[in-house]
């Protein structure tokens, strides 16, 4: 009983640090992702930052490469989980395990894509959300600073889609 319990407990540590290293991987290789907004407060609130300076006029391909580099890392996620589910030397409840953590990813990523099209329906030239448990960041083109009452807009549209509480959210204005 006690060696079932070891063989859980490790399979889920090597599950939580590779989800960990493919965040951290996302984060390193986009570190505007540091930048966020107070949705309350707005830009330039203790606590926030403003929005990060445009890169050589990169900015296009920056909606396109994060949702591609998202893509990816949820692939790798999937697949991981996928071999865990399947795996018949894996204990039930781990299989059991895996399988709602698909369903979680795929919950979320039909939330973002939900949430994105709002956002666009909204005005906004484009927006890439990613979505977590309990936080999230939406990165959202526009030409010109969001007013507080705008930011609260999407905090409130971020909680009612995802449920994330408006303090666990990062907005961040790109041009």
């Amino acid at each position: 009983m006690v060696l079932v319990d070891r063989r859980r407990a490790g399979r889920l540590l090597i599950f939580i640090l590779v989800v960990a290293a493919l965040l951290a991987y996302v984060v390193a290789k986009r570190p505007e992702f540091r930048a966020t907004v107070d949705p309350v407060r707005g830009p330039g609130a203790t606590g926030g930052t403003t929005p990060m300076e445009p890169r050589l006029g990169l900015e296009r391909e920056f909606f396109a490469d994060y949702r591609a580099d998202r893509e990816r890392s949820r692939a790798q996620q999937l697949e991981l989980l996928e071999q865990l589910a399947t795996d018949q030397r894996a204990d039930s409840e781990s299989r059991r395990e895996a399988g709602r953590m698909i369903v979680g990813i795929g919950q979320r990523i039909g939330q973002e894509g939900e949430l994105e099209g709002l956002l666009k329906a909204r005005g906004y030239q484009d927006a890439v959300a990613f979505l977590h448990t309990q936080s999230a960041e939406v990165v959202l083109r526009t030409q010109r600073e969001l007013d507080r009452a705008e930011l609260a807009a999407i905090a409130e549209l971020v909680t009612r889609t995802a449920g994330i509480k408006a303090q666990n959210l990062a907005i961040i204005p790109r041009p």
